[in-house]
């Protein structure tokens, strides 16, 4: 991981910058769970994004589930290390269960592919608050290069229901108020807490359902690539982030 700058020259306000060079004009204000976002106006081609995936590595995912979870995680990193993203991708990668801690600290993403570290299932619950949380604080946290950021997004699957203390809402609605929030249903059945996922979304089109790790490879490597087109063409993503069809459909 490259060293990080003193805190002194940390871009410590990313997400109001402003507009660099080389800049399109996008939507300003998109109306979302009862408020307004401030959307930013400009994507510059010198902007980096960061990408926050939060992990459910509660016990039910042993087995199979964490293997292939794993593996989709790598491909998400791999799509947005690819070339033609010119390195312009920052990752921090957050694993839950009764609790939640960070397990990949912002690194660019060519360098995480590297330090990515598999699901080691394990606790006692589900604590999506936690993971949401701890998702802010990073958000929150100077950004590890100074440079111009564009919308983070942050990504959250689960295989289960949220049954650890604390109310998902308020860290959910914080989020959206500064990133794009995906969130993924994993698995089949009613296990799953679909309407809570859906509530904390950006909307409901941002909530998805993958039965099985195929799906959640390939909707995954479909986020990467979505990302890495919606930065090359100078538009924000949270639209195209509501659109996406391989590997996965939406829950309503």
């Amino acid at each position: 991981m490259p060293a990080k700058k003193p805190a002194s020259s940390l871009n410590s306000n990313p997400f109001s910058s402003n507009p660099p060079a080389n800049t399109r004009q996008v939507t300003g204000q998109v109306k979302t769970k009862g408020f307004t976002v401030q959307r930013p106006q400009t994507i510059g081609s010198d902007q980096r994004q960061m990408v926050v995936f939060a992990r459910d590595s509660s016990y039910s995912m042993s087995g199979e589930k964490s293997a292939d979870a794993s593996r989709a995680s790598m491909e998400l990193a791999e799509e947005l290390a690819m070339p033609f993203n010119k390195d312009a991708f920052d990752m921090a990668m957050i694993d839950f269960n009764h609790g939640s801690r960070v397990v990949l600290a912002p690194a660019k993403a060519t360098a995480a592919l590297s330090q990515l570290a598999p699901i080691r299932p394990g606790g006692m619950g589900t604590n999506i608050t936690s993971a949401l949380e701890t998702a802010l604080s990073i958000l929150e946290s100077p950004m590890p290069f100074e440079a111009p950021y564009a919308r983070p997004v942050v990504l959250l699957f689960s295989d289960g229901q949220h049954n650890q203390a604390g109310d998902p809402a308020d860290p959910a609605r914080r989020i959206r108020e500064q990133a794009d929030l995906v969130t993924v249903a994993f698995g089949e059945g009613d296990e799953v807490d679909e309407t809570l996922l859906e509530e904390i979304a950006t909307s409901p089109r941002h909530c998805y359902r993958c039965t099985d790790g195929k799906q959640l490879r390939a909707f995954l490597a479909e986020v990467g690539q979505t990302l890495g087109t919606t930065r090359a063409a100078g538009i924000v993503a949270t639209r195209a982030l509501g659109k996406m069809t391989t590997g996965a459909r939406k829950t309503r």
